[in-house]
C-alpha cells in the first residue's frame, strides 16, 4: 500500500510539473511554438513520460486552461459569496473586479482563457467554450438566487451569456488601450451590464427585496 501511494504521489507530481511547464511555455512562446519536446526538457523528463499523461498537445493545453479556469471560478464564486447581501450592482462590481484583475495581473493567462487566437482549432475551441460555460453557469446561479425565481431560467442564462461576452470584449479593448485604470474599466462595465439586465428582464431596479 505504501509503495502504491508513493508511486501515485510521484505520478501526480509529474503531472503537475508537466502542467506547470506546459502553461509557462504556452504563455511565453504561444501554442504553435510549444512542443512536447520543449515541455519534456523543461520538466527534465523524456517525451514518453509526457505522453504517459497526454496523447495530444491539445489535451495538455485544455488541461492547463481548465486549471486556470478553476482558479478563476473559485475566486469569482468567493467574490459573489462575500457580496451576496449587497445590492445587485455591487455584486456585479465584485465579480467584474475579479475578472479584470486577472487580466491586469496576468494578461497572457487571461488571453489563454478568453482570447480568440485558437478559434480556428475546432477541438480547442469546443474545449474552451465548455470551460467558459462553467463560468457563465456561476453567473446564472447568482442571478437566479438574487432574483428569487422571478424570471425563467432561459432568460437569466441568456443574460449571463451577455454579461460574460461584454466582459470579454471590453477586456480585449483594454488590452489595446491600457491607459485606463482597472477601476475605470470596472465602473463602465458595471454601468453597461446592469443597464442591459434591467432592460432585458424588464426590471425597474434589481434589489435584495
Amino acid at each position: 500500500m505504501e509503495i502504491q501511494m508513493k508511486s501515485r504521489m510521484q505520478r501526480d507530481e509529474r503531472f503537475n510539473n508537466i502542467l506547470d511547464a506546459g502553461e509557462k511555455l504556452f504563455l511565453q512562446q504561444g501554442y504553435a511554438e510549444t512542443t512536447f519536446k520543449k515541455i519534456a526538457e523543461a520538466c527534465e523528463v523524456t517525451r514518453p513520460v509526457v505522453y504517459e499523461h497526454f496523447q495530444r498537445k491539445e489535451e495538455l493545453f485544455l488541461e492547463c486552461a481548465k486549471r486556470a479556469r478553476n482558479h478563476f471560478d473559485r475566486e469569482l464564486s468567493e467574490a459573489i459569496s462575500n457580496a451576496k447581501n449587497a445590492a445587485f450592482e455591487e455584486i456585479i462590481y465584485a465579480a467584474a473586479d475579479v475578472f479584470f484583475r486577472m487580466l491586469e495581473t496576468n494578461p497572457k493567462r487571461w488571453m489563454m482563457l478568453f482570447g480568440s487566437s485558437l478559434i480556428t482549432n475546432t477541438y480547442l475551441s469546443a474545449g474552451l467554450n465548455e470551460l467558459r460555460a462553467s463560468t457563465i453557469e456561476i453567473i446564472a446561479r447568482m442571478m437566479s438566487a438574487h432574483l428569487s425565481g422571478r424570471h425563467d431560467r432561459s432568460s437569466i442564462t441568456m443574460v449571463a451569456y451577455a454579461i460574460s461576452g461584454v466582459g470579454e470584449q471590453i477586456g480585449q479593448w483594454w488590452l489595446r488601450n491600457p491607459d485606463k485604470t482597472r477601476h475605470q474599466i470596472v465602473e463602465n462595465y458595471v454601468k453597461m451590464v446592469t443597464g442591459g439586465i434591467t432592460s432585458t428582464l424588464d426590471i425597474k431596479a434589481i434589489t435584495n427585496d
